[in-house]
């Protein structure tokens, strides 16, 4: 009777395990996108500048799990095709810059997308860098807070992103003085979710 069970326990066994796996698997987002961007101080000309970019997401939960899910978020950027740029005053000197930025960062962050939502809203905060690598010959380094915020469309294992992502920093410049930075990027990201 037992040599009888054994076959049939066995691959109970199997699909609790497989079913467990699946329940606790861990997910993640793969996602490029384009924008247009500002770079924000006192010495730096209004303007726009294009931004590329792709990120990778990672979570606790699945995808197809129906609590938002949370997790950590590494992101890079950097400027493309139209540039910003600046113009800064030293000992009676004017320098101009052009704003060749690449920006990186890890954030926490919330997704509230499963398979059976169509528009669901993205949140994150984390910290990055700034490197502006046209400066005095140089690499002007930003040390950033930076929040983002936006919506997604779901398009079943596929998503398109709309985000805002607003960036601070404070900085010494060559003078020694204090300076304060914003770079606040618009971005379209499409993706897909990775399990």
């Amino acid at each position: 009777m037992l040599k009888r069970l054994l076959p049939y326990l066995a691959v109970g066994g199997l699909s609790f395990s497989a079913s467990a796996a699946e329940e606790h698997a861990y997910g993640s987002d793969l996602s490029v996108g384009f924008g247009v961007g500002s770079m924000l101080s006192d010495w730096a000309q209004p303007g726009l500048h294009g931004v590329v970019g792709g990120r990778f997401d990672a979570f606790l939960e699945p995808y197809g799990s129906s609590a938002p899910r949370m997790g950590v978020s590494f992101f890079v950027s950097t400027t493309a095709g139209v540039f910003q740029n600046a113009s800064e005053t030293v000992d009676g000197n004017t320098n101009e810059f052009t704003f060749e930025a690449l920006h990186t960062g890890v954030l926490s962050v919330l997704r509230y997308d499963t398979p059976a939502t169509s528009w669901t809203g993205i949140t994150g905060f984390g910290f990055g860098r700034i490197d502006l690598n046209d400066y005095y010959d140089g690499v002007h380094t930003l040390p950033t807070a930076t929040f983002e915020t936006g919506v997604r469309r779901s398009l079943g294992e596929n998503f398109i992103d709309a985000l805002v992502r607003a960036s601070w920093a404070t900085t010494r410049s060559l003078t020694g003085e204090r300076e304060e930075w914003w770079c606040v990027q618009t971005m379209w990201s499409v993706g897909l979710h990775a399990r």
